[in-house]
């Protein structure tokens, strides 16, 4: 009788946690096509804009017609003179993207900060290749949650992020949980 029950909790345990994986985070992507959700945000020109969560400042949305510079479509973000920077009004888990240069852009940095202002990780573009070239995306996946990235140089694209489980949602998950094992 103890062994079933103890099993019973594992179980319901087990299925909240991954419940509360799912439920309490979100994924986003930017392709930079003012298309969508994007549309009169992401416009070609754009340079500061918030879509998201996301706050971006420093680069600009342009398109230079070399299919290599993209992971899709015909636009992304350049930065070109100078630092740009993505700061999100939730703190973020992972985060995956396109990074190049070439045609004239500069070899970049990428350096995730945590919610302290310590760096967290960096990474540097890669050099054009192909149109979508799966070797040309950069991903972070810290055991601190990122709230702020910089960019020295080159082209982004195809830029995806996953939140952090609120924890709210979490307690809310663990309370219901609770309640169901007490009805048992």
């Amino acid at each position: 009788m103890y062994v079933r029950s103890l099993r019973r909790i594992v179980a319901i345990s087990l299925s909240v946690v991954t419940s509360a994986t799912v439920v309490a985070q979100d994924s986003f992507t930017l392709l930079f096509e003012n298309s969508g959700p994007e549309a009169g945000i992401t416009a070609p020109g754009a340079t500061d804009f918030s879509i998201f969560g996301s706050n971006w400042t420093g680069g600009i949305v342009l398109t230079e017609g070399i299919p290599p510079l993209y992971a899709s479509g015909r636009f992304s973000y350049e930065v070109n003179s100078g630092p740009a920077e993505v700061t999100f009004d939730t703190p973020i888990d992972r985060l995956d993207f396109f990074y190049v240069h070439g045609s004239g852009h500069a070899q970049g940095t990428a350096t995730v900060f945590n919610a302290a202002g310590d760096a967290i990780g960096s990474g540097t573009s890669i050099r054009r290749t192909f149109f979508n070239d799966p070797n040309n995306f950069l991903s972070f996946d810290p055991l601190d949650p990122i709230v702020r990235i910089t960019f020295s140089s080159a082209v982004i694209d195809d830029f995806s992020f996953t939140t952090v489980p609120e924890p709210g949602s979490l307690a809310l998950l663990g309370l219901l949980a609770a309640v169901a094992l007490r009805r048992r």
